[in-house]
């Protein structure tokens, strides 16, 4: 047979193969959903941000093709994190995500420690089916003939998705005190007084870093300076700063100097949230 003749021969029976291929599909592609190969595709539902500390957070999941003897395991993955709270400094900015969210089952979770709002921590629901025996080995110590190594045998995932949820402390409601109650008492002229704001969300529930009343962080770099927060809760400003100034101590203090006698309102903002004192000097 010439070599064109050969040449033909080849060609005719890529064709073949090629049309058989996309008649019936490859006979090759993996199709058990417990390998890893096979396309299984994992749909999880659920809400973007939880807003308040408390809030809960139902997700839910599903799986093309379905595997009907397994159920989902659900988790929280690790996220980089560039706050400390409750007083807490940290040497890594790599925090587990079960710290701030609590798992309470079957696809629910609920915020136990969320940042205050500008802050954001995207934390990653991790979704996983097709869990399977698995046995690995694992060696203490250097890798060589002395080597001590066993086989370890668990349970892992064929299939596993991560559905991001943003956790945070968005403030509804601000309130001034002075300290104890919501009114001041006369103020002596170069004399001070200190003003102190408590913060609440949607569920009523205070600043997740200041529910002791008397807890005032210093303004800064958390990663820096042990229980530090980046941000102060409200700003502080004197109606009439010839009568008594406001000078920030601190995330949530005012210090009132008095200057003159006469009455001033202390004003404190956060977006649109305020609330006000009248402070007497005399």
């Amino acid at each position: 047979m010439s070599s064109q003749s050969r040449f033909r021969v080849i060609v005719l029976v890529a064709a073949a193969v090629a049309t058989a291929a996309v008649a019936c599909g490859d006979p090759y592609v993996p199709t058990n959903p417990y390998d890893p190969e096979t396309a299984v595709q994992i749909m999880v539902t659920g809400p973007d941000t939880l807003f308040s500390l408390g809030d809960l957070a139902q997700f839910t999941a599903s799986s093309v093709p379905s595997l009907p003897d397994t159920a989902f395991t659900w988790g929280t993955d690790t996220f980089y994190n560039n706050q400390t709270f409750l007083g807490q400094d940290t040497t890594t900015p790599i925090s587990s995500g079960n710290l701030y969210l609590a798992s309470q089952g079957s696809g629910q979770y609920r915020s136990i420690a969320p940042p205050l709002e500008p802050n954001v921590f995207n934390i990653a629901i991790t979704v996983s089916i097709g869990n399977i025996d698995t046995t690995e080995q694992q060696c203490v110590g250097e890798t060589n003939e002395y080597s001590n190594c066993f086989r370890v045998q668990f349970r892992a995932p064929r299939h596993i998705v991560y559905r991001n949820v943003a956790v945070t402390q968005r403030l509804t409601r601000i309130q001034l005190r002075c300290p104890d109650t919501h009114a001041c008492s006369p103020v002596a002229v170069g004399d001070s007084a200190f003003i102190w704001v408590d913060g609440f969300d949607a569920l009523g529930r205070q600043i997740v870093a200041l529910t002791s009343s008397t807890a005032n962080p210093p303004l800064g770099d958390p990663q820096v300076t042990a229980g530090a927060m980046k941000y102060p809760v409200v700003t502080y400003v004197s109606r009439d700063s010839t009568v008594a100034i406001a000078s920030p101590v601190g995330v949530r203090v005012c210090r009132v100097g008095g200057r003159k006698t006469g009455s001033t309102w202390i004003v404190a903002t956060r977006g649109a949230l305020a609330d006000s004192l009248q402070v007497v000097v005399h």
